[in-house]
């Protein structure tokens, strides 16, 4: 899948860990990832990619956003359900940020939210926070997706369900998983990348013990 681009520089996807806060709030700052505990490398052209999943509480249902990623505004750029839901959401979020003055993640929402939970990755050498493609999977088991990848580009994926079991990726690489902890213990979670992509379509399966459906997002 490895490709050298002429002229331009190849994307690297970091993958700096996860954290779950496992009680009720209506907003979540994330501050102690694991196993990095912040951004990791410093660096110019670095962006910071979350993944961030919650459950709604309460009789508001609009959905969560991201106020702060390191101290820059960030951009949604998926999010599943993209309005009010009265379940849960999982989402993708990116921003530029070059170094590590402020290493935290800041999720809200008008009403209450069950539980908050995030995966995270730096991002080196996208072109830009405008995904090429984004993707979200089939709900069965497999969950399966196509994501559109340019040359040199970058996947990040996401997955969740309230089923124990381990995941199995197809397409990308897997970065971690866990079951969550608190308000979060039924749900088991997982993320993944793939990097230095060759141009094309990529297939995507993410596999579990249960129907669940994941998200993904492709960068140059």
């Amino acid at each position: 899948m490895g490709l050298h681009v002429i002229g331009g520089r190849n994307t690297r996807i970091v993958y700096l860990g996860a954290q779950v806060i496992g009680s009720n709030a209506s907003s979540y700052t994330f501050s102690s990832l694991s196993p990095t505990p912040g951004f990791g490398e410093e660096s110019p052209r670095r962006y910071i990619i979350a993944a961030f999943h919650a459950g709604q509480l309460g009789p508001d249902f609009t959905k969560p956003i991201c106020t702060d990623i390191g101290g820059v505004a960030p951009t949604q750029v998926l999010s599943n359900p993209d309005g009010p839901s009265g379940g849960t959401w999982s989402q993708l979020w990116i921003a530029a940020v070059p170094t590590n003055a402020d290493e935290t993640l800041t999720f809200s929402r008008a009403g209450l939210m069950t539980h908050g939970l995030i995966e995270v990755w730096a991002g080196y050498d996208l072109a830009s926070a405008v995904p090429t493609d984004t993707e979200i999977g089939s709900s069965a088991n497999p969950s399966l997706g196509d994501i559109t990848v340019a040359g040199g580009g970058c996947v990040v994926a996401f997955a969740t369900t309230t089923s124990a079991g381990a995941f199995t990726w197809g397409g990308v690489a897997i970065d971690h998983e866990a079951t969550g902890t608190g308000t979060a213990s039924s749900r088991r979670y997982s993320a993944a990348h793939a990097d230095k992509l060759a141009a094309g379509l990529l297939s995507i399966s993410s596999s579990q013990a249960a129907s669940h459906a994941f998200i993904a997002a492709s960068f140059r």
